[in-house]
């Protein structure tokens, strides 16, 4: 099955598309001028489409202030990359003791861990203290409660 191959569309075409946009809806217009409803509705929302062979590239800005501006608006458009963060045991214990006495919430802001983490922290440290998880942070904890409930 061979694809089809991809559509150029001109400036003219594109300013008709978002005019009659305005006037009948986007699946409308869409429907009415053939084109992919996508299509328009990326015209519509700003997003610029593919470079084209038939439209040359712009030229890159002169001013060291201009190219800086570029620079931010393309650093804007990269999606968020989120990387895992890694508790030593001794922070866990310092987070779960904060948490006995602010709060989950109080210490999930101050510290940047999610709720469900210090959850599931405290779920691990409670199943340690009975000697059924396996954990650093388990270690520690049991021992803090062992000393706290003599």
């Amino acid at each position: 099955m061979r694809s089809k191959p991809n559509r150029v569309y001109t400036q003219q075409q594109r300013e008709e598309a978002l005019l009659l946009v305005k006037e009948v809806g986007l699946s409308e217009a869409a429907r009415r001028l053939g084109y992919s409803l996508q299509t328009v509705s990326f015209w519509k929302n700003g997003r610029r489409p593919k470079p084209s062979t038939a439209e040359p590239p712009e030229a890159p800005p002169a001013t060291d202030a201009a190219r800086t501006e570029v620079r931010l608006e393309s650093e804007a458009e990269k999606p968020v990359v989120k990387v895992a963060k890694f508790y030593s045991p001794s922070l866990k214990g310092q987070i779960l003791e904060f948490v006995a006495e602010h709060g989950v919430t109080a210490a999930a802001k101050k510290f940047g861990v999610t709720r469900f983490t210090i959850y599931e922290w405290r779920r691990r440290v409670k199943l340690g203290s009975q000697g059924d998880a396996k954990s650093p942070v388990v270690g520690v904890m049991s021992i803090r409660l062992r000393r706290e409930s003599n």
